[in-house]
């Protein structure tokens, strides 16, 4: 993860396959990972602040544009058949702290296919 200063997990150990998948997948979505293109359905959408993204290469180019944040939290991750959930901090710069939140909706409890994400950041006080 270039760039980025920490990343942590509240919840050391975590060895739930939908779990760790979930907060792959969101690290991904921040800018402090990768992703396999192939994760996401072909026809999978990321509504995200700024707008829709609409299909696996409109996904894919966009994550190939985020900058690293300064430090990532993961606070809570949950899963539960084919959706999940994982909530946070992250840190853009040392002077922009956000709360997140990224929900993934898969085609099917298998988790095999990304179908949607919705994510949204709130930022903190200074």
């Amino acid at each position: 993860m270039a760039g980025a200063q920490a990343v942590m997990a509240s919840r050391p150990g975590d060895t739930a396959s939908g779990n760790a998948l979930a907060q792959d997948i969101a690290l991904a979505l921040l800018g402090a990972g990768t992703v396999d293109p192939s994760t996401f359905a072909a026809d999978a959408q990321w509504q995200r602040p700024g707008g829709v993204l609409a299909g696996r290469a409109q996904i894919t180019r966009a994550l190939t544009a985020l900058t690293p944040p300064a430090s990532i939290t993961i606070e809570q991750v949950v899963s539960q058949g084919r959706t999940a959930s994982v909530s946070g901090r992250v840190r853009l710069t040392p002077a922009d702290a956000r709360l997140f939140c990224i929900l993934l909706r898969f085609t099917s409890a298998a988790c095999r296919d990304l179908a949607q994400i919705v994510s949204f950041d709130h930022r903190l006080p200074r």
